[in-house]
């Protein structure tokens, strides 16, 4: 069963929300931070089946690559070569595949030199601030990228593809055959597979 379909069937009184309530109520901090990382790597894997327009579920290796071709047509000089990239903790690769995706979006006035923990994580605020201010849903915290933890480091670039690939995503997928346009070709509903597990990237559990 995936991790959506527990999700979603288990949040509406299930043994998913009964442990939940009760963690919560417990103030079980170390319980209640697995659940919510649950839901969001829920979210993430649901953001990178939408973004799957085969029968292939993206994997790392194309949101690196993704990342790299945007910034690289944007006239961007920055790059990575992984989620694990200690050049992403200066948050100025992210700021600039933002302005990548909406060009002029940044002030570069307001980014720091980031020669110092503190100026660095003012870059990585300031990136997440206009990260959602697009519209990219990204829930990863500004220490997230300044210590460069992979996983919520892929869930940053997969939201920013997610929010270049499909800039309203909230729309509500198509059916019956029709397919929903984006900026880089055509989402056809059928690779919209609600089955997660088949997505192959190191989010963990």
């Amino acid at each position: 069963m995936s991790t959506l379909h527990t999700l979603r069937h288990g949040l509406c009184g299930g043994p998913f929300f009964s442990l939940a309530r009760h963690a919560v109520s417990s103030c079980h901090v170390s319980t209640v931070a697995a659940l919510v990382w649950q839901l969001m790597r829920a979210y993430t894997l649901s953001i990178l089946t939408k973004l799957a327009r085969s029968g292939n579920p993206i994997v790392e290796k194309e949101i690196i690559s993704w990342v790299n071709k945007k910034l690289s047509s944007a006239g961007k000089t920055s790059s990575i070569t992984s989620f694990q990239d200690q050049t992403i903790s200066d948050a100025a690769v992210v700021i600039d595949l933002i302005d990548a995706i909406k060009p002029g979006c940044i002030n570069y006035s307001q980014t720091q030199a980031a020669k110092t923990t503190d100026e660095k994580v003012a870059n990585a605020k300031y990136a997440i601030s206009m990260a959602r201010k697009i519209g990219a849903r990204i829930y990863a915290l500004p220490e997230d990228i300044v210590e460069v933890k992979q996983k919520m480091v892929m869930t940053v670039f997969a939201c920013l593809m997610a929010r270049d690939y499909i800039p309203d995503m909230g729309t509500v997928p198509a059916r019956n055959g029709e397919e929903e346009k984006s900026r880089n070709g055509s989402l056809d509903s059928s690779s919209r597979s609600e089955d997660t597990d088949e997505i192959t990237t190191p989010l963990g559990n």
